[in-house]
This record gives structure tokens, sequence and C-alpha cells, in this order.
């Protein structure tokens, strides 16, 4: 499951601060204390940490983190936050699990869902997994970041249910995402992420928060660039 991609990593976190804040907002809505009081919390799939330190900026609740890449879980735990490099070093079990943008990296990403649900997760937890939508969207984008797919509705749902999970909410994200990943797709427009920061920024700073705007209104039903689905073990 390693990831080499620090680079690409580094432009987001610098290049959509707004991008990942409502990532980190769409994440916390979901968290409730559990019968012990604070609820335990686990970025699986974390790179370098970005959402994790935007998690601790809001001053939620304390955050663990499991990185594969040992580059990019030494930068995590450089960062101030606990990181497992493998699920089988983690003792603990979690209220939250999220993954953000993780799954699509992954061949056998049922059998990593199955062990998220076996290792990770607390009776009752939630998981909320945040991948690509549309195949047909695949561009170079994705296969230079090492994508194997991304997501239908249907596939999603299918695979989490697979791994023993009930699916309690699959929606869209991002709806003006859609149309400018069908302009990366055939225009080639912004392939290098690195390379791209005025691309980034016009996205981060226009694109993205219109983009909320018409989910909210109606549009994550339909069409995003992202699907955010959320489950939980029973």
């Amino acid at each position: 499951m390693g990831y080499q991609g620090n680079q690409e990593l580094y432009a987001m976190e610098q290049g959509a601060p707004y991008y990942n804040k409502v990532l980190v907002g769409l994440f916390s809505k979901f968290l409730r204390p559990n019968s012990r009081g604070k609820a335990k919390v686990l970025d699986f799939g974390a790179g370098i940490g970005t959402l994790a330190v935007e998690w601790q900026k809001r001053n939620l609740e304390p955050i663990h983190c499991l990185e594969p890449d040992p580059i990019q879980s030494e930068i995590v735990k450089r960062r101030g936050i606990k990181c497992f490099n493998e699920i089988s070093e983690v003792s603990a079990k979690y209220d939250l699990v999220f993954s953000s943008n993780v799954l699509e990296h992954i061949e056998q990403d049922i059998v990593v869902l199955d062990k998220i649900r076996e290792k990770l997760l607390d009776h009752q937890a939630l998981l909320i997994v945040y991948v690509p939508a549309f195949q047909f969207l695949y561009s170079e984008v994705d296969r230079k970041l090492g994508h194997f797919r991304r997501y239908s509705k249907k596939e999603l749902i299918y695979k989490v249910r697979e791994s023993g999970l009930r699916v309690i909410s699959c929606q869209y994200v991002d709806s003006l995402g859609f149309i400018a990943s069908l302009i990366v797709k055939f225009l080639r427009v912004g392939t290098d992420v690195t390379n791209s920061s005025w691309i980034l920024f016009l996205y981060d700073k226009i694109v993205f928060p219109l983009s909320r705007l018409i989910d909210v209104l109606g549009a994550k039903r339909l069409i995003g660039k992202n699907l955010l689905l959320v489950a939980r073990k029973d």
C-alpha cells in the first residue's frame, strides 16, 4: 500500500487550504462522544498528515494516523501526531476512522476494508470513505498518482457492504469539480499538480467554494468529482 507522492501532497496542502478545511468539516460532523467520553479518531492513509493537522487546529478529539509509506509516516510523526505504519501495529480500536483519497490506490480494496472493520473499528464505530468518482473521468492525473480506479456509487456501496459494514449514506461532493475533471481529462490541463499552483489557487478560492454551494442546493445527489460514504460497524 506504499505511496510515493510527497510533492503532490505538499502542493495540495499549500495550494488548497480551503478544500482541506472543508473535508475535515465534513468528516468531523459525524464525530460523537463514546460511552467513555472523548471519541478516538484515526486518519487511515494519512499521507503527510495534512488533514490530521487541520483536525488538531480545530481542537477536536485527539487523532492518530496510519500511513504505510515510511517517509510520509516520519513526516507525520515530526508534526507531533502519533502514526502507525501497519494495521498490525494498532492495538486500540477507534470510534471514527476516516480515509481520504486512499482506497483508489489499493488494488485489493475490499481486503483492506475488511481489515479496517475487524482491526480498527470499535462496536458502533463509523468509517468515512472519501474517494474519486466516475471511472470515465479517469485521466493522466489518476495514472500519475497511482490510482487503480475511480468509483461508481454502486461499486463503493457494494464493496463497503461486502466488508461487513452497514452503509448509512453515500453522496457526491464537488459538483463543479466533475466539470473540472472533464477538462483535465480531455484538454490535459493541470496534469502536473506540482507545477499547477495557479490552477490550485483558482480551484481553492473560486471553483470549490461555488461548488460547495451548488452541492448544498442539491447537486450532491446527482453528480460530483468525489464520493463521501459513511458506514457503521454494527
